[in-house]
C-alpha cells in the first residue's frame, strides 16, 4: 500500500524527532510505500525559513516540498497539493493536524477518489493553541471547525495524540466521538536501541558524576514549566552519603530560571541536543522529571526505560503504569516530597517491570500497525 502523509500545518523537518518523522519511519518499516508532502515554509526556530520546493529523500521516504503561503504558524495555504495527490495516487492519505485549507483539499480528493482511506490526527489542545481569543474563535472555532465537520463525512478516523487532544477534537472542532480514536505519541524503540553504552559509560561521556543520583529534565525550560521549582528542590535536598545532581538540556524560556540553574552547584546544563544525544542523557539518569506540562521527551524517557516523575493531567494520564510516580499538583512541597521519595530505592530496578510494559505499550511499531489495521 502507498501512504501519503500531509505535513503542512504540522511540519516535516528532516532530522527532528517529531511524530511525523518517526511514525512515518515505522510505516516504512511495516512495508508501506511512504511519501511526505510537506510545506516549503518551516517554523521560525529553524535556521532556514524556506526550503526549495522539489523532491527529496529522507531515510528511504520520498519528500515532496510544495509552495505554501503562511498566514500564521497554524494557518498555511498550500499550492498544487491536489495535483500532487493526483500524481502520487495514494491508497491512504494521513493528514497530520487539522489545517482548514489542506484538509479541505484532501477531502475533495477523497470525494473524487472514494477508494482511498483518509485519516487525520490532532496535536492541538487548550495548552498549545493560540492564546489570542479572537484568533482562536475565528480560526479554531469557525475555520477549522467547519473544515473538520465537512471532512468528518469522509474521514475514517480522527486520532488524538493525547486524551486532551481527543477531547479537543470533540469540544472545539465538533467531531463526533464515534469518529475519534486515541493514537498516542510513541516511544522510538529503534533509536533507543542504537544507544549501546551503559549508564556508567554514558555518564563518563557527558561528564556526569558516575556515583551520583541523577535527575534529568529538558526541552523548553522555565517558570511556566516548573523548572525553577525543580532546581530549588534539588538545591534543598540534603541526604547523607548521596550526591544528588540535576542534569538539564534544552533551552530556557526566561532569564531568571537560567540564572538559577547556572548558580546551582547541583545542576549540570548540557545545552540543546539532537535526538540521539537527548536519548543518551535520558538513559544515564535515575529519574526523569517534568513538574508541569507534557513534552515528547517523556515518551523518549520511556523508550530508554527511565522512571518518571510527571504531573497527572489529561495529557499525561496514560503514561505512568508502574513506571514512575505522578504529581497531583504544581505545589512545591509535593514536588519536594515526591522527588525525595526516589532516593531510598534504585529506581531503575524498582520500576523495571512497569518501564518495560509502558515501553512496549507505546512502541511506534505497535502504533504503525494500529493505523494499518484501521485501514483494513
Amino acid at each position: 500500500m502507498r501512504i501519503i502523509n500531509i505535513c503542512i500545518s504540522n511540519p516535516y523537518i528532516e532530522g527532528f524527532a517529531y511524530q511525523e518523522n518517526i511514525l512515518t519511519d515505522y510505516f516504512l518499516d511495516e512495508g508501506l510505500e511512504t511519501t511526505i508532502i510537506g510545506a516549503n515554509v518551516v517554523p521560525s526556530y529553524i535556521n532556514s525559513k524556506k526550503i526549495k520546493p522539489g523532491i527529496y529523500s529522507d531515510n528511504g521516504k520520498k519528500i515532496i516540498r510544495i509552495n505554501c503561503l503562511r498566514i500564521t504558524t497554524e494557518f498555511i495555504i498550500p499550492f498544487k497539493l491536489y495535483k500532487q495527490l493526483k500524481h502520487e495516487r495514494p491508497d491512504i492519505v494521513f493528514h497530520h493536524n487539522l489545517n482548514c485549507t489542506s484538509l479541505i483539499i484532501c477531502t475533495i480528493y477523497k470525494i473524487f477518489n472514494p477508494g482511498i482511506i483518509l485519516l487525520v490526527d490532532n496535536h492541538a489542545d487548550n495548552i498549545n493553541c493560540s492564546k489570542n481569543k479572537l484568533w482562536k474563535f475565528v480560526y479554531a472555532g469557525i475555520l477549522v471547525r467547519f473544515s473538520g465537520k465537512f471532512a468528518s463525512l469522509f474521514v475514517r478516523k480522527f486520532y488524538g495524540v493525547t486524551y486532551s487532544r481527543c477531547d479537543y477534537l470533540h469540544e472545539t472542532y465538533g467531531i463526533r466521538k464515534s469518529k475519534i480514536d486515541f493514537l498516542p505519541i510513541g516511544a522510538d524503540i529503534k533509536a533507543a536501541g542504537s544507544i549501546i553504552e551503559n549508564t556508567f559509560e554514558l555518564r563518563n561521556k557527558h561528564k556526569i558524576p558516575t556515583e551520583a543520583f541523577v535527575y534529568v529534565s529538558g526541552g523548553k525550560m522555565g517558570k511556566d514549566k516548573g523548572t525553577d521549582n525543580l532546581v530549588k528542590v534539588i538545591n534543598e535536598i540534603q541526604v547523607p552519603h548521596i550526591h544528588v545532581v540535576l542534569v538539564l538540556f534544552g533551552s530556557f524560556n526566561d532569564k531568571e530560571t537560567e540564572k538559577l540553574a547556572a548558580e546551582s552547584k547541583n545542576v549540570i546544563y548540557l545545552g540543546w541536543c539532537d535526538h540521539k544525544t537527548s536519548l543518551s542523557i535520558l538513559k544515564l539518569a535515575d529519574v526523569a522529571v517534568w513538574p508541569v506540562h507534557h513534552t515528547t521527551l517523556i515518551e523518549d524517557a520511556i523508550s530508554v526505560n527511565t522512571p518518571l516523575l510527571i504531573r497527572k493531567t489529561r495529557t499525561t494520564e496514560h503514561l505512568i503504569e508502574g513506571n514512575g510516580i505522578y504529581l497531583d499538583s504544581t505545589d512545591y512541597n509535593e514536588l519536594f516530597t515526591k522527588t525525595c521519595s526516589f532516593l531510598d530505592k534504585n529506581p531503575k530496578e524498582y520500576f523495571i517491570d512497569g518501564c518495560n510494559n509502558m515501553r512496549e505499550k507505546i512502541d511506534y511499531n505497535s502504533l504503525a500497525r494500529k493505523v494499518i489495521s484501521d485501514c483494513k
